[in-house]
């Protein structure tokens, strides 16, 4: 989410723009861990913004599909 990316990278100019920054960089640490465990356990991870997960996943779909994965 580039929002967040933006909020967690912005230098805060309140006390709660650094609570939000904090916030910010907490919740894009744990999606990266999450993502990071998915991968580690052999999940097939697209991580994409909505706009582009149709796409996105017929790839991979064709992809694996090529590799005969399926």
């Amino acid at each position: 989410d580039t929002g967040l990316d933006r909020l967690a990278t912005q230098r805060p100019g309140t006390e709660a723009e650094a609570f939000e920054r904090a916030a910010a960089e907490e919740l894009l640490q744990s999606r990266a861990d999450a993502l990071a465990e998915m991968r580690h356990r052999g999940l097939l991870v697209v991580d994409v913004a909505p706009a582009a997960a149709a796409a996105a996943v017929v790839q991979a779909y064709d992809r694996l599909k090529r590799q005969g994965r399926i």
